[in-house]
């Protein structure tokens, strides 16, 4: 499986049940951080590879991580996906360059993108 492919099945899962963010047991503040970031997904055939990365970091490790464990259609763990998209780009990932990092670092700390 390749990054594109990857990226299209977190993006598909996070629009499918972008109604478990606001079902799920997290913190409020949390919990709308991961909903707006969700909103904000590119969609796969606009996704840059910069945008790419920046889900699969706040899947690993940021807004998105609670969905780390979760399984898609395919049986799937949402992490191994993410992991995918971090060994094809992880040394061309330039968070500067993609709108989706600088949403997270919005959301995440109330900066202005």
């Amino acid at each position: 499986m390749d990054a594109k492919l990857a990226y299209k099945r977190l993006y598909n899962w996070f629009d499918s049940k972008s109604s478990r963010i606001s079902a799920r047991d997290l913190d409020l503040s949390y919990r709308s951080q991961a909903s707006a970031l969700a909103s904000v997904l590119p969609k796969p055939e606009q996704a840059t590879p910069n945008d790419m990365m920046a889900l699969a970091q706040e899947v690993l490790t940021g807004s998105l991580e609670w969905a780390y464990h979760e399984k898609d259609d395919q049986s799937i763990k949402l992490h191994e996906y993410a992991r995918t998209i971090v060994t094809e780009f992880s040394d061309k990932y330039d968070p500067s360059k993609s709108s989706l990092a600088k949403g997270a670092l919005k959301y995440r700390y109330g900066r202005k993108g």
